[in-house]
């Protein structure tokens, strides 16, 4: 066994297991996948994930480029929206 890893083992009930294990197969992806992205996400080390192509992408550098691209017009958008419903009061 690798002596970096380590077995992490927690109670859960079984239609609720059963229901993610369903869930993880439907999308080809194991629990362990599933476990361990939640667990990066949650301490902040994201890491690259599948996409239903096969492309691996950062999700955080993903998100990242969307809003730089935009932003601009979607605060745009929602101040035009805001200013409407108040200029309609």
């Amino acid at each position: 066994m690798d002596k970096t890893k380590t077995l992490a083992t927690f109670n859960i009930e079984r239609d609720i297991w059963d229901e993610f294990k369903a869930k993880c197969a439907s999308s080809h992806k194991t629990a362990t996948q599933e476990l361990l992205s939640f667990v990066l996400g949650y301490i902040g080390r994201s890491e690259p994930i599948q996409t239903d192509t096969g492309k691996r992408i950062n999700i955080d550098d993903a998100i990242k480029t969307y809003l730089e691209a935009n932003l601009d017009e979607l605060v745009s958008k929602m101040v035009d929206e805001k200013v409407g419903l108040l200029l309609e009061k």
